[in-house]
């Protein structure tokens, strides 16, 4: 039985970390817009 609510628990920790980690990254991306001189697409799909 306490397996299942620590797993519960873990899931909603989990949810919960995930949503306000998006939230920041709109924020932060929101106030903080890379440059495309310093910031290229090439970089992250090479």
């Amino acid at each position: 039985m306490y397996y299942y609510v620590g797993l519960f628990f873990v899931v909603v920790v989990v949810k919960v970390d995930v949503v306000l980690g998006v939230q920041w990254l709109k924020l932060f991306y929101t106030h903080y817009k890379p440059s495309k001189s310093y910031l290229k697409p090439s970089e992250f799909f090479s």
